[in-house]
């Protein structure tokens, strides 16, 4: 059986005609019955002359008009106007009559003009909407995999600007026809008050009220929201657009992004009252439609809660970005195989300043230099750690030292102090890179050759490459035969500072097509440790919290659980060297207690 979907247009047009048709019918049956009636009234009255005027012709018909005139008496020969009266009576009501079913035959034909109208504004609205979301599709475009992308298996985007000034082109016209629409719905006139009267189309109405209303608040949303990240994109999507090129967002980006986010909460509640109007089943729509549609209906708590979550990330991400006031992070690299309580002994350290999303250029230097060398100001010397700390072994602490704690936020207050201290000046937090993150930029960059060593790093052998030229007399030679004038102790890290100065140019440079990947592998290494993470503004520690990256030990009351800090204070590299196990046997009781009966073992 084929199923024929009934079109508003039919049910305002075929059905309230058909029933006028039968109407005008039964109208012209009683104009008949009335004429008979009326004509043998007339040849029931006796035959007579008006009193002063006879035939004028012998042979002139006499005239017979007895619904016009009145009749006379037969006794006193004054007029009577019974029958006349009913007749003019009987009139009235069939003019009454007729003007009563001509009207709605009016106002179905105004409504079938009006209802063209409104369909065709609908239809734009609708076509403008759909190029719209084909337009939003090419703003990232996934085309291509790159030789270092396809080693992760993850498909790069490239922005493209053009596409997103396209979508919010459609997006006013969208917006415009759905104010049209919406207007001309929702004003109450004798037309729409007519179609509405007939029987099967209030709830259609209703329903395409409903509808239009949603779509005027979705297209208000969209450009705004579409014209807060317009000027970003644009900035974005250039070809030699990066991190360090140009300053990416600015302070009027965020106020106008934070605003229609906001707005964009109220569009929705109102899309949701709208949408409880709406039967899915009165509406024109083919089955897609009404499913999307429907889709979106469940969907719409989720939308106001993602609308809730990224009003609340715009402060904290443009403080992390540096948006109206520069941010300096200290970055320090750990190297693990001197494992140290927060991943391993901290050798390097830099400053990276960020400002308008821009990031400036930075450098690493030796950890020696601040504490012991050219940069240091003397504050280590004779300096010992922080009470709880007593165990540490050794005289001089500073910041080569400072991570005495497993739980990285303890830990970075640790190293600001020391760092301030020390004269390297006010930090806004702490990034702290194991080797295993260098790594991972590897696999997105792809090799990197160092042109003075004339040596090639890869993912595969970066840690091997920076133990040769630190470690092994070979490498340490090469070392000093490419720096002869340097006698500091930075001369052994010379090649592992000009690695990561390769690394951080090219990332800088790496186009927007490839940060989606980077960014997905760094939220991988920042929940495995890999790199560590903490800043002096309390939301943003809140956002690292729910991202489980704020490397603290979970003290969750309740929480069952142990955590083993290692230190290696042996001054060498030996940690690779020993092989730890560690076995916990748990025994419950009946009285909800569990003991623990923890064995750790060390294997050299």
């Amino acid at each position: 059986m084929t199923s024929v979907q009934t079109d508003p247009l039919t049910a305002l047009t075929e059905r309230p005609l058909a029933s006028l048709q039968r109407l005008r019918a039964s109208v012209a049956r009683e104009a008949r019955s009335l004429k008979d009636r009326a004509q043998d009234a007339a040849t029931s009255e006796p035959a007579s002359s008006h009193p002063t005027r006879g035939p004028a012709f012998p042979h002139e018909r006499p005239l017979r008009l007895p619904i016009m005139w009145p009749m006379l008496n037969k006794e006193t020969q004054q007029p009577t106007w019974r029958h006349g009266t009913l007749v003019i009576s009987t009139t009235v009501v069939l003019v009454t009559m007729l003007f009563s079913l001509a009207l709605p035959g009016i106002g179905l034909l105004a409504a079938y003009g009006e209802y063209t109208q409104i369909r065709g504004v609908a239809d734009s609205a609708l076509h403008h909407l759909l190029t719209a979301k084909d337009d939003l599709t090419g703003v990232t475009k996934g085309a291509t995999k790159t030789a270092a992308v396809a080693t992760s298996g993850t498909s790069s985007v490239k922005v493209d600007p053009a596409s997103m000034r396209a979508a919010l082109n459609e997006m006013k016209a969208a917006q415009k026809d759905f104010s049209a629409l919406h207007t001309r719905l929702n004003s109450a006139d004798w037309i729409l008050a007519t179609a509405s009267s007939l029987p099967g189309i209030t709830s259609k109405l209703e329903s395409a009220r409903g509808l239009a209303n949603v779509g005027y608040d979705a297209t208000m949303m969209g450009v705004e929201v579409l014209g807060a990240l317009q000027p970003v994109i644009s900035r974005v999507g250039g070809a030699s657009a990066s991190l360090g090129d140009a300053e990416l967002l600015q302070p009027q980006d965020l106020t106008a992004f934070k605003q229609a986010v906001t707005h964009a909460d109220g569009y929705v509640a109102d899309i949701q009252v709208n949408l409880a109007r709406v039967s899915l089943g009165d509406l024109p729509l083919s089955t897609k439609q009404k499913s999307d549609l429907a889709h979106v209906m469940v969907e719409l708590p989720r939308i106001r809660a993602a609308l809730d979550l990224g009003a609340s990330l715009v402060d904290p991400l443009g403080w992390l970005l540096g948006v109206g006031q520069q941010r300096n992070y200290l970055v320090q690299t750990l190297d693990r195989s001197e494992l140290r309580p927060s991943g391993g002994f901290e050798g390097n350290y830099g400053v990276v300043s960020i400002k308008n999303a821009k990031l400036a250029p930075f450098s690493l230097y030796n950890v020696n230099d601040i504490d012991y060398g050219l940069r240091t100001n003397g504050w280590i010397f004779g300096r010992r750690p922080p009470p709880a700390y007593s165990w540490w072994p050794f005289a001089n602490w500073g910041l080569r030292d400072a991570n005495l704690s497993s739980d990285f936020p303890t830990s970075a207050g640790l190293i600001m102090d020391v760092f301030a201290s020390e004269g390297g000046g006010t930090v806004d937090g702490v990034i702290q890179i194991s080797p295993v993150t260098i790594e991972h930029l590897l696999k997105v960059t792809g090799p990197i050759y160092v042109p003075a060593y004339d040596d090639t790093v890869t993912a595969d052998n970066l840690e091997d490459k920076i133990h040769f030229y630190q470690q092994d007399p070979r490498g340490i030679a090469i070392e000093a035969r490419l720096n002869p004038d340097d006698h500091t102790h930075s001369l052994r890290k010379r090649f592992t500072q000009t690695v990561v100065q390769l690394v951080q140019d090219k990332v800088k440079k790496l186009p927007f097509s490839q940060m989606s990947p980077l960014v997905k592998q760094l939220l991988a290494d920042l929940q495995s440790k890999d790199i560590q993470l903490y800043f002096r503004n309390s939301d943003v520690q809140g956002l690292l919290s729910e991202l489980q990256g704020t490397g603290s030990i979970n003290q969750t009351a309740g929480v069952d659980g142990f955590f083993i800090s290692q230190a290696n204070v042996s001054v060498a590299k030996l940690t690779p060297y020993v092989a730890m196990t560690q076995t916990d046997t748990i025994t419950l009781d009946d009285k909800g207690g569990a003991t623990h009966h923890l064995v750790v073992t060390w294997h050299n």
